[in-house]
């Protein structure tokens, strides 16, 4: 899970103005919280204080592959960190993202391939591990655009007592 710091630190760049599926099963909970599955990957939307925040990971044997995208309720930029952990070691990095630009899911595979190499999972392990990834980013990415949409129309349902 990337650092409270990181999350902070990006999503004061955001309102401060800085640039910077196959089957699903969903459910929903209090605050407009959802959860659902795609394949194997796990894809949460959370309220949070200021914002929400929409989860996608996985985890095989001792590997997390996963992604966070925190949508503020006032600004037309979100933040994207993704992340691959194993035992003792962590790769991974955040970047701010307009939401027209578009999620890119047909990119999303190379990103942790990085990190998959740099704390030494075998590359015969690549494809198993990541396996369904597009699909389920792509289904992600829909919630991301939902939220972003209703952050836009005032009716975002954030922080703990989820007031709109």
């Amino acid at each position: 899970m990337p650092s409270v710091m990181l999350r902070l630190a990006l999503a004061a760049a955001l309102l401060g103005g800085t640039s910077g599926l196959s089957a699903l099963s969903a459910q929903a909970g209090a605050n407009g919280d959802r959860h659902r599955t795609v394949g194997n990957w796990t894809i949460e939307d959370v309220a949070e204080e200021g914002g929400r925040t929409v989860r996608l990971g996985r985890d095989v044997e001792d590997v997390h592959v996963g992604y966070e995208f925190w949508i503020p309720r006032e600004a037309d930029r979100i933040a994207r960190i993704g992340d691959v952990r194993r035992l003792t070691c962590s790769h991974g990095g955040g970047e701010t993202v307009r939401i027209d630009a578009g999620a890119a899911p047909e990119a999303a595979r190379s990103d942790p391939i990085e990190g998959l190499a740099h704390c030494s999972v075998p590359a015969s392990s690549h494809g198993p591990i990541l396996d369904g990834l597009e699909g389920a980013y792509a289904a992600a990415w829909e919630w991301v655009v939902e939220e972003r949409a209703t952050a836009a129309a005032g009716t975002m349902r954030v922080g703990p007592s989820a007031r709109p």
